[in-house]
């Protein structure tokens, strides 16, 4: 009788001592604790941020100067394209929202049959370009084939701080690294929409159609 109880006892012993071993491999990966502190130190960072921000007086933001030039024509299909370049020529950052980098805006084109009107961009949800001091954008416009002359318009503004931050962030890469915190902080950053202004471009004249 007693061999059996001894028995009994050491195989519950063992028991015990087996399902104690998987709580030992619950334990969370060392790589795991970093990444959750890494977000948490940038969460801290973006907070304290913001609330700087929040201390510090509004100024008033440069009027936008932009440029438009011709960069070159080409033919593809029945289509004329004109790849113009766009650059900021004031001292202060600008945006205008766009479908890629082509802004939502108008375009006139005068023909032999006369003048036609068309939009720059399908009229869809997009996203905005930032474009700092000297710097320029590059994009290409649709116009018909047999234009003699032709100008382009759209709305552009002097760029928020939250814009200015998002240009920078997209342009080093880091959006796709801090995903998904990185929505979360710009969400974060007070936004005051600034007051659009609409650009007209120069009158474009095409002595003949580019070959």
């Amino acid at each position: 009788m007693l061999s059996h109880k001894n028995t009994a006892v050491e195989v519950e012993k063992n028991m015990v001592q087996v399902s104690v071993i998987p709580e030992t491999r619950r334990s969370k990966p060392p790589l795991v604790m970093h990444n959750r502190w890494v977000i948490f130190m940038f969460a801290g960072l973006g907070v304290a941020a913001i609330a700087l921000l929040l201390t510090l007086p509004q100024r008033k933001s440069p009027r936008p100067v932009v440029a438009m030039s011709i960069v070159a024509y080409r033919h593809q299909s029945n289509t004329l394209w004109a790849t113009v370049s766009l650059t900021n020529k004031g001292a202060g950052t600008v945006t205008y929202e766009a479908w890629g980098t082509v802004p939502f805006g108008w375009l006139k084109a005068e023909t032999p049959a006369g003048w036609t009107n068309r939009d720059l961009a399908p009229r869809f949800t997009g996203a905005f370009v930032v474009l700092r001091p000297g710097s320029t954008k590059n994009f290409s416009l649709p116009i018909p084939s047999a234009t003699l002359r032709w100008r382009c318009g759209f709305y552009i503004r002097p760029a928020s701080f939250r814009e200015r931050m998002v240009g920078r962030i997209t342009e080093s890469g880091l959006a796709m690294r801090l995903f998904p915190l990185y929505g979360w902080i710009v969400e974060l950053i007070p936004y005051r929409r600034e007051s659009d202004e609409e650009f007209k471009s120069g009158l474009f004249k095409i002595d003949r159609p580019p070959d």
